[in-house]
Order: structure tokens, then sequence, then C-alpha cells
């Protein structure tokens, strides 16, 4: 088809224009959740402390090794802490990277191909998903509902569970069942150079990335029926396939600030919001989400079926 309608300047333009509002949707939200975990440490550092705290890998089910307390459990608090930290100094450095001001004006479209340009996009994606799943469940009479010890906990635990899901859970899926395999492979293959990037994330693309980030995205879904049910199992797969291409793509600190951005955006007691200033942040994304997903699986058929197109599968700009 040549007369494509995605290879259409003014459809590019739009989907530029989309993916710039959601990425600056996404990147205040950012800044307000990064800053409520860290206005939470004051009050989660000497809970920790108090508090013994288990170290666990997936196997893959869920399994606690070993407990920390004291000392352990608050330096643990605090290497999680600071990875949230890092990460989003990463993405937010690498954004303003790309910010070019010609002839005495910004270029905002610049921003399109930045890192969090990636994470906004397939944020939106995997909250339509994940709606659109449990609109489905309802409508055949089986709503699915959220662990009940979730909402027993105390504001600062539920903080510090969130931060430590959106890091250790990334470390244990992304680099162990992701990067550490594909390393094993690179070392076996003769390769010498540059192998860290195995370990911290962005490499190129091959069949062995895509096999092993199936299987990560599956150990990470399992991982989560025990606590929330069989239902939970496909949209963190969806979700593992989202991180695990951020994982590949630019690195681990993409990955932890997807998994933060969505998990502080699912719990509202977190982000200290009235339940209807939530949706103000929500349902444009879901509805961002909807376009991107629906643009995907149109390039996706395109190229399947033999048509071609320059547009990038991701639903980046």
């Amino acid at each position: 088809m040549n007369d494509n309608f995605h290879t259409k300047p003014h459809t590019r333009r739009f989907f530029s224009i989309l993916g710039l509002l959601c990425t600056l949707l996404v990147l205040v939200v950012l800044v307000a959740e990064v800053g409520t975990a860290l206005l939470m440490s004051f009050e989660t550092a000497p809970n920790v402390f108090n508090t013994p705290v288990g170290i666990f890998i997936l196997t893959p089910g869920v399994r606690v090794v070993f407990r920390l307390s004291g000392v352990g459990s608050l330096a643990y608090y605090l290497f999680l802490l600071s990875c949230v930290v890092i990460s989003f100094s990463i993405i937010l450095g690498k954004m303003l990277d790309g910010f070019e001001i010609t002839d005495g004006k910004p270029r905002w479209t610049t921003l399109a191909r930045s890192p969090l340009t990636d994470v906004a996009g397939l944020a939106a994606v995997v909250l339509f998903l994940n709606y659109l799943i449990v609109a489905v469940m309802m409508a055949l009479g089986n709503a699915p509902s959220a662990p009940e010890s979730l909402s027993e906990l105390a504001g600062w635990k539920l903080g510090f569970v969130l931060i430590e899901a959106s890091v250790w859970e990334e470390i244990l899926c992304r680099v162990c069942f992701m990067g550490l395999p594909l390393l094993v492979i690179a070392v076996a293959s003769g390769e010498r150079e540059n192998l860290g990037r195995f370990v911290v994330g962005g490499f190129e693309y091959n069949n062995y990335v895509l096999l092993f980030l199936v299987i990560s995205s599956a150990i990470f879904g399992y991982a989560h029926y025990g606590g929330w049910g069989l239902w939970k199992i496909l949209p963190t797969f969806i979700f593992g396939l989202a991180a695990g291409w951020l994982f590949h793509r630019h690195g681990l600190y993409a990955a932890i600030m997807l998994h933060f951005f969505i998990d502080f955006m699912s719990l509202e007691s977190v982000l200290g919001l009235d339940s209807s200033v939530v949706p103000l942040t929500t349902l444009p994304l879901i509805f961002v989400g909807l376009i991107f997903t629906s643009r995907i699986a149109l390039i996706a058929l395109q190229r399947a079926f033999g048509e071609r197109s320059e547009e990038r599968l991701e639903p980046g700009l």
C-alpha cells in the first residue's frame, strides 16, 4: 500500500504531539511520585530499621531466602530508594540532553526520542491493556480483586513494598532472567568487550533477546499468581514485556521507572490524592494507550502481511 496512512507527515506529527503530551504528563506524575517517596522516607526509614525485612528470589514463585534487620534492613531500603532516585535522575538528564533551541525557539519534538518518551508510551499501553482485561473480566461476572493484605498495610510499609517491587523485582526479572543468560551466551560466543551492558541494560536486539524477554516476562507474571490469583498473570506478563523491552533498549533505569510509575499510580493512598483527582491522570493515559495500542497492532499486521512500513513498533514517537 503506497499511500499508507501511517507514513503521512500529518499522521506522524499527530503521534509526535500526542507522545509529547503523554511524556509531559508522565514526567509531572513522576516528579510527584518521587517527591512523595522521598517525603515518606522520613517515616519509612525508622520503621524499616525496627522491622525485619525478607529478601526474596523467584523460583519462579516468590521464596524468601533470608531476613535482614536493624542496620541491614535500613541499608536495603536506602539502596532501593537510591536506585529510584538515580533512575529518575538518569531519565530526566537524558530527556534534557535531547532538548534543543533552534533560532531562539525551543524544539520540543527533539524530546521525542528520549527514554522517558518510551517509558510514557509503554506506561499508557500497559495501563490501557490492564484496564481492558479488568473490564472484560467484570463483564464476564468475575471481577478481579487486590490482595486484602495490601489494604491493611500501614502507609510507610505500603510505600516500602512499592519501592521494593519497582527495584528488586526488576533486578530479579530483567537482570537475572534476561541480562545474565544473554551475558553467558555472549561469553560462550567469544565476546569479551562491553559485557557490562547485559547487567545494566541497553544492548542490541537478536533472537536470544526475544527468547529471554518472553521467559523473564512469564516468570514475572507467574510470580504474581500466589498473591493476586490467576487473573494477574496476563497483565503482569504484558508489563514484563514492556519492562524487558525498556531494559534491552535503554537500560535497567528505564524499567525501574516504568515499574515505579505504574505501581505508584495504581494506589491512590500512596500519592495522597483524592479519588476524584486520580482519574485526571489515569484516564488521559488510558486514552493514549488505546491509540498507541491500535497503532502498534496495525503496523504489526501490515508487516505480518508483507506491507512495508517504516514506522517503529514501539509506542514512542
